[in-house]
């Protein structure tokens, strides 16, 4: 059986696991949703012209 100890310690281990990976995906979604922009689509748009330039 498992202790309390234990069982408190695997708790917290995997809370700030799953901390991490919420902090991750809400940082990911952000850089996407900042990518949605007007702003940012006109800013896309300039990086894709910019390297078709530079490529041909």
């Amino acid at each position: 059986m498992i202790t309390r100890g234990e069982f408190l310690r695997l708790a917290d281990k995997r809370l700030t696991e799953l901390i991490a990976e919420t902090e991750a995906l809400i940082s990911q979604s952000q850089r996407l949703t900042q990518g949605l922009t007007p702003y940012g689509l006109k800013k896309i748009k300039a990086q894709m012209k910019q390297r078709s330039e530079a490529g041909g």
